[in-house]
């Protein structure tokens, strides 16, 4: 049985919202801006990180990329039941960009409140989709230091 790994979320949550801040710019995606507003339904992540299960396999476990986890800062009004809608509707509605995680096919999206922003968890049905998933999410997230 596969557990999820714990994540310190609040800590994630404050380092983004912390190095936007720092900056002294808010953050860009390091793609097209029209592109990634139109890839996430214009809530693009400013965070990427990857989501990663722990394997039970015999007497040992092991811990496997299921896909990516993005930081969505929150803006007025926006809700968790809202962006969960929004992507959902964005995967229902496939493109065929070579570069937006949620034109891969068999993805679970789950979205919960955190803090300052979302916590949204990108779910593959298989590894090399999960790692695709996270490649391309890293895209439009420009370079982070780790947190």
């Amino acid at each position: 049985m596969a557990s999820l790994r714990i994540v310190p979320l609040l800590g994630l949550a404050l380092a983004a919202a912390l190095s936007a801040e720092g900056s002294g710019a808010a953050a860009e995606p390091a793609a097209n801006p029209a592109a990634a507003a139109a890839c996430f339904a214009q809530h693009p992540p400013t965070v990427v990180s990857p989501y990663e299960l722990d394997q039970v396999a015999g007497d040992g476990s092991y811990t496997s990329v299921a896909g990516a986890q993005l930081f969505v800062p929150a803006e007025k009004g926006l809700t968790a039941e809202w962006l969960n809608y929004q992507y959902r509707d964005r995967m229902a509605h496939r493109q065929t960009s070579e570069d937006c995680p949620l034109d891969l096919t068999g993805l679970n999206v789950s979205v919960q409140s955190a803090g300052p922003g979302f916590w949204v968890q990108l779910s593959a049905p298989d590894e090399n989709t999960a790692k695709e998933v996270l490649r391309r999410s890293q895209l439009w997230v420009p370079s982070q230091s780790a947190p």
